[in-house]
């Protein structure tokens, strides 16, 4: 799925996707999947109930009819909640029985599918956006609810630094701050031309946050946490 431009509406396609009537339950397998999603109504390919939300979150669920042997999706409005592998609200349409979670994207103020997202997989990539940033060093726990979904499981995009003088600084993105578990880390001289470099699969053990610890030698430090997508 790959939305360029804010929108309404996006095509979802993959060669097959399993669903479930629950987890463990009985699953169904459909090949060749090629649907298009519409959030400004409701209904089958479209939200289950309600509006998209203002600047907020769907989850996309395939969605299947066994008698019938139609598949579908779904939209659900995600209130920055963990949201179940299989579907678990009150408004499926009507013989639909077997669902699967496909993605969660976010919407703009519009309440449309946010322009530069993409889903392949289990991965979404979205626009950059920066989501912490400091002048501070030390160690930080930012929360990231309002960029990243709840059904996050890790994290990529991007790590910069730069400095008013020329200093050797690092900057470190873990799991958290006492396994280090995925850390990953840029350490370098740098001055007030940004450096920059590339993160990824850092793991998220609690929901929304990830851990920074930031040095310097000297000088007035900046550091910044860029978003370029997560996997679910």
């Amino acid at each position: 799925m790959t939305v360029s431009a804010a929108s309404a509406t996006a095509t979802v396609a993959a060669d097959e996707i399993v669903v479930g009537t629950a987890l463990g339950a009985t699953t169904y397998r459909l090949a060749n999947f090629s649907k298009t999603i519409n959030l400004a109504t409701t209904g089958i390919n479209a939200m289950d109930t309600g509006t998209a939300p203002v600047s907020g979150w769907v989850a996309i669920y395939a969605i299947y009819n066994p008698t019938t042997s139609t598949s579908a999706l779904l939209g659900v409005n995600s209130p920055n909640t963990f949201m179940p592998t299989v579907y678990g609200g009150a408004n499926m349409p009507a013989g639909y029985t077997a669902s699967a979670l496909l993605a969660v994207v976010p919407t703009n103020a519009s309440r449309q599918i946010k322009a530069g997202v993409g889903v392949r997989g289990r991965k979404t990539t979205v626009a950059a956006i920066t989501a912490y940033s400091t002048n501070s060093t030390g160690t930080f726990v930012p929360s990231l609810a309002s960029y990243i979904p709840a059904n996050a499981v890790s994290l990529f995009g991007e790590l910069q630094i730069s400095n008013t003088g020329n200093f050797s600084m690092s900057m470190n993105i873990n799991a958290d701050a006492t396994s280090l578990i995925g850390q990953q880390n840029r350490t370098c001289f740098v001055n007030s031309t940004a450096d920059v470099t590339n993160f990824q699969n850092v793991f998220l053990t609690t929901l929304q946050t990830v851990t920074l610890v930031l040095s310097t030698a000297g000088g007035t430090p900046f550091y910044g946490l860029i978003i370029t997508g997560w996997e679910i």
